[in-house]
């Protein structure tokens, strides 16, 4: 259940420090076309809450997650399986995990994931945050795509590839945890754009997740968030 959870919170995007990053001009370029397609900077800027539910299929097994993010640094993970339920909060430097009845405080490299994790469109904030990206051009085995290599402020490295055409991200190769994800069937929610089908790809196997709804703006109880 453990690496069924980070499958799920990577296969999700979304990613505080105040180092200062290093984004170049080309990546720039490409972030802010990307930015554009999704609806504009001014509309990504507007939402202070995320909801977002999903339903995917695994070893025969039926997965509902509800994943729930707060401005500026809040972000709460459930996933629901017939063998129980997992539970991830995490709150302005703090969280912890509920397994199987069994609550334990997050350690000190989950609590970093889940900082770099908590931001709903975490693009807006790669310089502030210190993110390193760079352009990697086009390359012959991603046709019809940009490649962008991104460094967290943790060190883990990705390549983002974003569409020639609409700019939305398409695939992202996580190093560190040996994943691919596909995105794809972009669908407006609120006059913003978000893949609802997501291909998570690890070793031999392979996932989909399929967005069922997508909620931005809507109150969610303090509660929810609760770290205590």
């Amino acid at each position: 259940m453990r690496y069924l959870y980070k499958l799920l919170l990577l296969g999700l995007l979304s990613f505080p420090v105040v180092v200062k990053g290093q984004v170049s001009q080309k990546a720039r370029e490409i972030l802010q076309q990307s930015i554009k397609a999704q609806g504009g900077e001014a509309k990504l800027r507007d939402v202070r809450s995320l909801e977002l539910q999903t339903r995917s299929d695994f070893n025969g097994k039926t997965i509902f997650s509800i994943f729930k993010k707060q401005a500026p640094d809040k972000m709460r993970v459930e996933i629901h399986t017939l063998d129980g339920r997992v539970l991830k909060i995490y709150n302005a430097g703090k969280g912890y995990s509920l397994m199987n009845g069994k609550k334990e405080e997050l350690s000190k490299n989950d609590l970093q994931d889940m900082r770099e994790e908590a931001r709903i469109f975490p693009e807006l904030y790669f310089e502030q945050e210190g993110y390193q990206m760079t352009s990697l051009g086009e390359r012959e085995y991603a046709k019809g795509s940009v490649e962008t290599k991104l460094v967290s402020p943790s060190g883990n490295v990705r390549y983002y590839y974003f569409d020639k055409d609409s700019h939305f991200l398409t695939k992202i190769i996580d190093e560190q945890t040996q994943t691919t994800t596909l995105l794809d069937k972009y669908k407006a929610f609120g006059g913003i754009y978000f893949p609802t089908r997501l291909t998570l790809r690890f070793g031999s196997g392979e996932m989909v997740l399929q967005v069922l709804n997508v909620e931005l703006n809507r109150s969610i109880p303090e509660t929810d968030f609760s770290v205590e």
